[in-house]
């Protein structure tokens, strides 16, 4: 059976930072890595992108700053965690700048084309 890829964002510049990385752990410690292929993509404190090993690490509190391993968003060559989602039938929704409390949740109850067109004129 193919896994379904699934992409954890989590992070930002927000005050709220702390509060996204511990809700972001534990949907990611919640997650069957049996049944789903998880891609945490965080975002530092700093505005920085990252995945894989060091979005895992920034989870758990241990990210140090390397600036060298920085993505960028709306680079799909640079940025690896949004180029994996972008791939096969995943559809990646970008966060809204300055929203909250639960804004994200439109878009979870719209379909894949729906969203699709709304996150069309996005930067990942």
């Amino acid at each position: 059976m193919k896994k379904l890829r699934v992409g954890i964002l989590f992070g930002g510049r927000s005050g709220e930072h702390e509060v996204s990385l511990l809700s972001a752990a534990s949907v990611f410690n919640a997650m069957d890595k049996n049944k789903y292929e998880v891609v945490p993509i965080g975002i530092t404190k700093q505005g920085h992108w990252v995945t894989a090993a060091d979005a895992e690490r920034l989870l758990k509190g241990e990210f140090s700053h390397h600036p060298e391993r920085h993505l960028r968003a709306g680079d799909p060559e640079t940025t690896p965690g949004a180029a994996v989602l972008a791939n096969g039938q995943a559809v990646v929704v970008p966060p809204e700048p300055h929203q909250q409390g639960g804004s994200l949740t439109a878009f979870q109850t719209e379909s894949s084309q729906a969203l699709a067109r709304r996150a069309s004129d996005r930067a990942i």
